[in-house]
C-alpha cells in the first residue's frame, strides 16, 4: 500500500492511504495524527 500526508500543521498531520492486495486496491484509509514531543534516544530502542 501507499500513504501520503495531506496537510501538516504545527501539531497535527492529516494523512490518507490506499491498501492493496495482489496489486488491487481494497481499502482507502485516512487519519489525523497528533505530533508529540521528540522522544529521547533511549526510548526508541
Amino acid at each position: 500500500g501507499e500513504a501520503e500526508p495531506l496537510r501538516i500543521t504545527r501539531s497535527l498531520v492529516f494523512a490518507q492511504g490506499l491498501v492493496t492486495a495482489d496489486g488491487e486496491p481494497c481499502a482507502r484509509v485516512s487519519g489525523v495524527f497528533k505530533i508529540g514531543p521528540v522522544a529521547p534516544h533511549s526510548a526508541v530502542e
